[in-house]
């Protein structure tokens, strides 16, 4: 199964799902505990916890690979299916820190694959959750579970 073509979705949801499992990132990764004052769930927790670590396991992909994996992640059609927007993942450029065109390659695609990952642990989290929690969660991402 290549990543053109509607493959693509699944190739990207099995990477994430592979990293997820071999970095054993859990569902409580993508939250900030605030003590009494709560907690927040979002795509930037889990890019700030985990993206060098993923970086570093893109590395061993082709750059024909991570641009494709790159373009899904800006694909509008992809959003049927994956929910979190790579621009969720950090407001800022990172265009100037990064020199080669492979790395920007790889800063992408970790976006798009780490943005998938939000995904699934979304739902993970989700289900972890009693029913009255649940409902305070759909309040603020509606369109991340189902």
């Amino acid at each position: 199964m290549g990543i053109n073509g509607t493959g693509g979705e699944k190739y990207i949801t099995g990477v994430a799902r592979s990293l997820i499992g071999k970095l054993k990132i859990r569902p409580s990764e993508i939250r900030a505990d605030y003590g009494e004052k709560g907690y927040e769930v979002g795509p930037f927790i889990l890019w700030a916890r985990r993206s060098k670590e993923v970086r570093g396991q893109l590395e061993r992909m082709t750059a024909s690979t991570l641009g494709r994996i790159a373009a899904k992640g800006f694909d509008t059609n992809a959003f049927k299916q994956r929910k979190t927007s790579i621009h969720s993942l950090t407001p800022r450029s990172f265009t100037d820190e990064i020199g080669s065109g492979r790395q920007i390659l790889q800063e992408l695609a970790a976006k798009a694959i780490i943005a998938e990952m939000y995904d699934i642990l979304l739902r993970r989290h989700y289900e972890e959750l009693a029913p009255a929690q649940q409902e305070h969660l759909l309040q603020f991402h509606p369109f991340a579970i189902g």
